[in-house]
């Protein structure tokens, strides 16, 4: 099939200004031997604007040596990004997983930490809970303005004066607390102990009192997670009120009231 001339006219326009970029970037005579071309023939080209078989035939090589087409260029481009992204997605993937690593073993070891803590804690609250003593010979050789903000087990002669407006509820406090530890009753005893945290929520929050077994007055922070702390288990313990009242009822019905 032969090609049209508006076909041929385009070829021709093309080679034409392959052959003015290589004189115009490198000469005449070392665009001749790039082409394989004699100067007299690179020249009547050049010059006539025609171009005759051999020239043309050795333009078109030059465009199909030419590996550094615009379109060769951006594939390589693109490669080479591909490339990048691959590492760039292997590198993060392994740091995403040292990072998860390190994370889960602080985890564990802030985890395992803070269970050791909290036991020995407990027992220490424990050993000074089942001692009164031992809490009352701590905290009596305080600065008295230090003392006035802790509650001891046992009341004391200067009770008033130590802890002002909130005396009768610290006394109420510990009526309350000698009530919740003698109750064996199962609806007496979360009545008794949503009775002595509501004592101390307000002990707490409204008077900023630390209670035993600790020995040293609470800051800012401890008070409001005492308080919140309080506040939980007092949800806590309304629900098993409510439990317990319900039980009691049922077990009145089916036992006519001879069983309370």
């Amino acid at each position: 099939m032969e090609r049209s001339p508006s076909v041929e006219n385009v070829r021709h326009l093309q080679l034409m200004a392959v052959l003015r970029d290589l004189i115009d970037g490198n000469g005449r005579v070392k665009a001749a031997k790039m082409l394989g071309v004699s100067y007299r023939t690179l020249a009547r080209a050049a010059d006539t604007g025609r171009l005759t078989g051999r020239m043309t035939d050795a333009l078109e090589r030059h465009l199909l040596s030419d590996v550094r087409s615009p379109a060769n260029e951006w594939n390589e481009r693109a490669a080479e990004l591909d490339q990048r992204v691959d590492s760039m997605e292997t590198w993060l993937t392994d740091v995403a997983e040292a990072v998860r690593s390190g994370i889960e073993k602080l985890r564990a070891d802030v985890g395992g930490a803070h269970e050791t803590l909290h036991r020995r804690l407990a027992k220490l609250e424990a050993d000074r809970e089942s001692s009164p003593e031992t809490h009352a010979i701590w905290t009596e050789n305080l600065p008295n303005a230090v003392r006035s903000k802790i509650v001891v087990l046992d009341p004391e002669h200067d009770d008033g004066q130590r802890y002002g407006p909130a005396s009768p509820l610290v006394e109420e406090w510990r009526l309350a607390r000698s009530a919740y530890r003698t109750a064996e009753d199962r609806l007496a005893k979360p009545e008794a102990e949503a009775h002595l945290l509501e004592i101390e929520i307000v002990l707490i929050e409204s008077h900023k009192l630390t209670l035993p077994p600790a020995d040293y007055p609470w800051d800012r922070f401890d008070l409001e997670d005492q308080t919140r702390r309080r506040k939980r288990r007092l949800a806590v313990v309304q629900v098993e009120i409510r439990k317990a009242r319900i039980r009691r009822s049922l077990c009145r019905i089916f036992t006519l009231g001879f069983k309370k």
